[in-house]
C-alpha cells in the first residue's frame, strides 16, 4: 500500500510540470486589422468551421474587432451572414461620418504628422493631438447585439478577446513633450475566463521595441460590452479620436495588429489572417504617435511558423471595400471621400453597349448586398484554401510578387 502511495505521489510530481506547461485554450484565430476592409473575415471564419476546425478563443484587432462584435452577438450562421448583407449592416457602416478630407484638413493633418516624425527623429518627440486630428467622427452604433457582455456567450461558442490600447494623457497633454515616458498600454478587452490568464503578460510590442512610446505593462479589461470593445479596436491615430471610457481614454487595437505572440501563449494551435503591408499614411500615423515601424513587424511576425496562414493580400479590395477614397484634380487638388454606396441611376443598354432608352436604379442597399457578398465570398475562398496549404507561406500573393520581382532584379 505505502509502495502505491509513493508512485501515486511520484507520478503527480512529475505530471506538475507537464500541466503547467499546458495551454489555457487549444484553438485561437486571430484577425489581423482590416480597417473598412474587414467583410471577407466573416468568410475566412465560416470557412474554416466547414473544415472542422471551430475556435476556441477569437483574438481581434482593429476592424476585425467589428467582425468579433458580430460573430458573438450573432452565433447563428444564417442570421449573421442575412444581416451582413442587410440595410442594417450599411446603417452601422455609416455612423463613422468623414469629416476631415478636405483639401485644408488634409493638408494640415499631413504637416502635423511630419512635424511629429521631426520629434522622434530629433528626440524631441511630443504626444500628438489626437484629439483634434482625425479624418472621421462616429455615432452610436444602434444594434440590438452591440452591448453584449463578453460573457453573454452560449458554452459551445468561442471566447472573443479584442485588443485596444489604453493612453496614460488627455486632452490637456496635446503636443506636451512626451519625455521618453511610455504613454501606451496595451489593451485586452474579454471575460473574467480569459483574463485571469493575462495578468502578467508582457507587451510584445513594449519589449520588440524598447525606445517606443508602448509600455511593457498591459492592461486587462472585462467591463466593456462586446460593442465598445469593437469601437475602440478601430479608433487607428488619426483616423478617429481616442474614446473615454470612465476615466480612461482609449485609442485603437493598431498598438499591435499581429498579436501571434499572445495568440502562442494562449493557444496550442494558431490560425491567422496574413495581411499586406502599409501605405505611407498609414505606417506614417504608427510611427509618429506609437514609435515602431509597423511594416517591420509585419515582416517579423510573418516569418514565424503558425498552424495555418490565411493569406488576406491581393483580394481586389476595391470591388467591396467601404474605405475612403482619394480624389484628385484642380481646383480642390486632393480630397476624401466616402466610399459608401449611392443609389446610382444608370442608362439602359442592350448587351452591345447601345442606349435602349431610360434609366433603371441601384439603390445604395443593393450595391452594398453586392458587395457584402463579393467580400464575404472572397474571404471564404481564402479561408479554404488557407486550410488545405501546408502551413506556410508559399501560398501568399504578396510574398510570391515580391519573390518574382527579386529574382527579376537579379538576372538583370
Amino acid at each position: 500500500m505505502r509502495r502505491l502511495v509513493l508512485l501515486s505521489l511520484a507520478f503527480t510530481l512529475l505530471a506538475a510540470p507537464m500541466r503547467a506547461q499546458e495551454k489555457p485554450f487549444k484553438r485561437v484565430l486571430v484577425l489581423t486589422g482590416g480597417g473598412f476592409r474587414f467583410i471577407y473575415q466573416f468568410g475566412v471564419y465560416d470557412a474554416l468551421l466547414d473544415q472542422g476546425w471551430k475556435p476556441d478563443l477569437v483574438i481581434a484587432t482593429c476592424g476585425a474587432g467589428v467582425v468579433a462584435a458580430i460573430l458573438h452577438g450573432l452565433p447563428d450562421r444564417n442570421e449573421r451572414v442575412a444581416f451582413l448583407q442587410s440595410p442594417e449592416m450599411l446603417s452601422a457602416f455609416r455612423s463613422f461620418r468623414l469629416t476631415g478630407g478636405g483639401f485644408r484638413s488634409m493638408e494640415r493633418m499631413i504637416r502635423k504628422m511630419s512635424h511629429y516624425r521631426t520629434g522622434w527623429e530629433t528626440g524631441s518627440d511630443v504626444i500628438p493631438d489626437l484629439f483634434k486630428l482625425a479624418l472621421y467622427d462616429d455615432d452610436p452604433i444602434p444594434l440590438p447585439f452591440w452591448q453584449k457582455s463578453f460573457t453573454d456567450r452560449r458554452p459551445e461558442d468561442p471566447h472573443f478577446l479584442i485588443i485596444g490600447a489604453a493612453v496614460d494623457f488627455t486632452p490637456a497633454d496635446a503636443e506636451t513633450s512626451r519625455k521618453g515616458r511610455k504613454v501606451y498600454h496595451e489593451a485586452y478587452l474579454t471575460d473574467p475566463e480569459v483574463a485571469q490568464f493575462l495578468t502578467d503578460f508582457p507587451s510584445p510590442i513594449g519589449q520588440a521595441y524598447p525606445e517606443s512610446a508602448v509600455s511593457l505593462d498591459t492592461r486587462v479589461f472585462t467591463d466593456f460590452s462586446i460593442g465598445d470593445a469593437a469601437i475602440i479596436s478601430v479608433r487607428d491615430p488619426f483616423l478617429l479620436r481616442p474614446k473615454r471610457h470612465g476615466q480612461q481614454y482609449f485609442t485603437g487595437g493598431n498598438i499591435d495588429l499581429y498579436p501571434l505572440e499572445l495568440a502562442k501563449y494562449l493557444g496550442e494551435e494558431v490560425i491567422m489572417t496574413f495581411t499586406g503591408g502599409f501605405d505611407k499614411f498609414e505606417s506614417l500615423s504608427i510611427n509618429v504617435s506609437l514609435g515602431y515601424d509597423m511594416n517591420e513587424r509585419l515582416r517579423s511576425v510573418t516569418s514565424n511558423p503558425v498552424t495555418r496562414w490565411i493569406d488576406a493580400t491581393r483580394m481586389g479590395n476595391k470591388d467591396f471595400t467601404m474605405y475612403p477614397e482619394l480624389k484628385t484634380g484642380f481646383p480642390k487638388l486632393f480630397e476624401l471621400r466616402d466610399n459608401y454606396p449611392q443609389d446610382q441611376s444608370l442608362l439602359r443598354t442592350d448587351g452591345d453597349g447601345r442606349s435602349l432608352g431610360g434609366h433603371y436604379v441601384v439603390t445604395a442597399d443593393m450595391e452594398w448586398m453586392r458587395r457584402a457578398l463579393v467580400g464575404y465570398d472572397r474571404g471564404y475562398d481564402r479561408g479554404t484554401e488557407g486550410w488545405l496549404s501546408d502551413g506556410g507561406t508559399r501560398q501568399i500573393r504578396s510574398k510570391r510578387k515580391t519573390e518574382s520581382l527579386t529574382k527579376a532584379k537579379a538576372k538583370n
